[in-house]
């Protein structure tokens, strides 16, 4: 394979752009847009790096603070790759990326003179055998695996009250740990999961809005200090991301795993607290729904016109009410309605008959 494309979530556009670049000039290129998030995820983007003759890996500071990107790198430089840092965004500094004294390609403009230098690095570097040492240097583990994990527990079909509590715990102490903004932005998203859950207890619920009050206040990392809300990812959900490069793990998909700042503050409501920064109105009783049963039944005998129009219209007023039976209740008052009036019809026939 050609060159082995390595870039953070943030920087896909540029990526596409060297991508398509670098292709139409007859260049083979690679990068991870079709792939989802775990270890197979993982596993094929080594398999790639190892067949590569260039590795090139698109310089910002995402890049720089992305855990997968600095495996790939990590990896790729242990197997001997000829490497080629390409400058895409801004830097705080450059004194502390890991690549040293090679030469970096600024393609923030990507201008016609960038791309011929870009172009000529590439075939120049692909020209240079390598080989990897032997032994071969053994593979990184996959990147946030932990949240692999976590995310499963989240998603499982059933969890029990106790399993609640502890993954609640371990999203917990994790974010008092997590230092890496994205990966703390999925732990977000991990907290709004378990609390979307139909079967969340009380307790579970209440615990997870305080924490989320402790993210908005600072409060969860006393080790560290204040928190700052992670980077806004373009409104892309974290999790099982497909075709957004290397900078997180692409195991996650939830809306809510977006900054915390601006969102509501979480009230409880009068049957338990709502959804993350929403409160949860109470439980309305199904009465219209019932009185819609209870007239489309009488209307089966007795002026269906009557009693049918007034279950449908309570069926009506209890779907906007949002009550589950209503739609259930309106098709029963609409059947009753039509089926009182062919029985009464039928009843006036035989009677004049």
């Amino acid at each position: 394979m050609g060159c082995f494309v390595s870039y953070s979530r943030a920087d896909a556009g540029a990526a596409r752009t060297i991508r398509q670049d670098l292709q139409n000039a007859g260049q083979e290129v690679w990068l991870d847009q079709q792939l989802g998030g775990g270890e197979q995820w993982w596993r094929a983007i080594l398999q790639q790096i190892r067949t590569s003759r260039v590795f090139v890996f698109l310089i910002s500071e995402s890049w720089a603070q992305s855990k997968p990107c600095q495996a790939e790198y990590a990896y790729a430089k242990a197997l001997g790759i000829p490497l080629l840092p390409v400058q895409v965004g801004d830097l705080a500094s450059l004194r502390i990326l890991p690549f040293g004294n090679l030469p970096m390609i600024d393609y923030r403009l990507a201008s016609k003179d960038a791309f011929i230098v870009l172009l000529q690095s590439v075939a120049r570097l692909s020209a240079v055998a390598w080989t990897a040492p032997a032994p071969p240097p053994p593979e990184p583990d996959v990147p946030y695996e932990y949240l692999m994990r976590l995310g499963d527990r989240a998603a499982a079909a059933s969890l029990p009250p106790d399993a609640q509590i502890d993954l609640l715990d371990q999203i917990r102490r994790a974010l008092e740990v997590e230092t890496d903004e994205r990966a703390r932005q999925d732990l977000v998203g991990l907290l709004a999961t378990l609390r979307g859950r139909s079967d969340i207890t009380f307790r579970t619920a209440t615990e997870a809005d305080n924490l989320v009050a402790s993210l908005r206040g600072g409060g969860s990392r006393p080790r560290t200090g204040t928190v700052q809300a992670p980077p806004d990812s373009g409104g892309a959900p974290p999790w099982n991301q497909v075709g957004t490069g290397a900078a997180t793990p692409r195991v996650f998909l939830t809306d809510a795993a977006q900054p915390l700042p601006g969102q509501p503050t979480p009230v409880a409501g009068p049957t338990g607290p709502g959804p993350i920064g929403q409160p949860t109105p109470a439980v309305r009783a199904p009465v219209l729904s019932v009185i819609a049963f209870i007239l489309g039944s009488i209307g089966l005998l007795f002026v269906p016109i009557l009693f049918g129009g007034g279950a449908v219209v309570c069926a009506v007023a209890g779907m906007s009410r949002k009550e589950k039976p209503a739609a259930v209740a309106l098709d029963f008052s609409i059947v009753a309605t039509i089926a009182g009036v062919i029985f009464g019809v039928l009843v006036g026939m035989y009677a004049s008959g």
